[in-house]
């Protein structure tokens, strides 16, 4: 589907998609292939339990000065403990949003992330 996506709107040559096992990114042997200057994640956290490895693999796949751009609905289990652990390790700013359609509201949360400077 998203790489479907990524062909349709002509963008295969300039990004990746992968899958990614978040909680391998919690062992401290864990070294990613790559770190990427933009990181996105849309709708990626549901259960409080994955919330630390959720963080673990955005801080390890992020580049010291790359950005990682969150869209989730608000309200579902785990996105306030990833925003906070994201607030441990760098900058956080939040854009609360709602979706509207005929039958529904959807409220939504668009955040950025920027790591803190290495020491």
């Amino acid at each position: 589907n998203l790489e479907y996506t990524t062909q349709m709107n002509g963008l295969s040559s300039e990004c990746s998609i992968m899958r990614l096992d978040w909680h391998a990114c919690l062992s401290p042997l864990f070294r990613p292939s790559m770190q990427y200057d933009v990181v996105i994640g849309s709708d990626v956290i549901y259960y409080k339990e994955d919330a630390e490895a959720l963080v673990a693999a955005i801080i390890t796949h992020t580049s010291p000065t790359g950005v990682f751009y969150l869209m989730n609905r608000r309200g579902r289990p785990g996105l306030s403990q990833v925003m906070d652990l994201l607030r441990l390790h760098g900058t956080v700013e939040e854009e609360e949003y709602t979706l509207v359609n005929n039958y529904d509201s959807t409220p939504l949360l668009f955040a950025s992330f920027r790591p803190s400077p290495k020491p």
